[in-house]
């Protein structure tokens, strides 16, 4: 059983003029007990089809309360979403590989670097399956973030 917690909230130009990304949260409820989660969702404007999806199952109450802890010498993600680094990823996996599926990103392998006040970049690597009965592949993202309002400026796969 999943509820949204409200309407997704609409933000244009992170994925570039031709998308829209819809993002949200919302609660899952099963037979082992409920879990949050948020999403983002990449939506072709032309056609108003989904071409992307990144869903994120929220962490427990315990890491909440030891990521606040943190120190405050950690840079301040307050604009920056590494979901929207990742909705756009999605989209540029499906221009290389357009019947990709099983897509999933290993938030270990991010690496945020903030050479000035209006340049950001965001590594990291997941894993996909490019085509039906084939063989998974590794890949590595990078993204170019303004860290002011947090648009996804450009995004690489290799």
């Amino acid at each position: 059983d999943v509820t949204f917690q409200r309407p997704p909230v609409v933000q244009y130009g992170l994925s570039g003029d031709e998308q829209i990304v819809l993002r949200g949260s919302g609660l899952g409820r099963s037979t082992a007990g409920s879990r949050g989660f948020t999403y983002n969702c990449n939506v072709e404007r032309s056609t108003n089809k989904v071409v992307g999806l990144v869903v994120q199952a929220a962490p427990p109450a315990a890491a909440l309360a030891a990521a606040s802890a943190r120190p405050p010498a950690e840079p301040d993600f307050s604009e920056l979403s590494p979901a929207a680094c990742e909705s756009s990823a999605v989209a540029s996996l499906k221009q290389r590989w357009p019947h990709v599926s099983q897509i999933s990103f290993d938030p270990a392998t991010r690496t945020f670097r903030q050479p000035s006040a209006i340049r950001a970049e965001l590594h990291g690597s997941g894993r996909a399956l490019p085509s039906p009965g084939g063989k998974s592949a590794v890949f590595v993202f990078d993204c170019l973030i303004d860290p002011r309002d947090g648009r996804v400026m450009r995004t690489s796969i290799s």
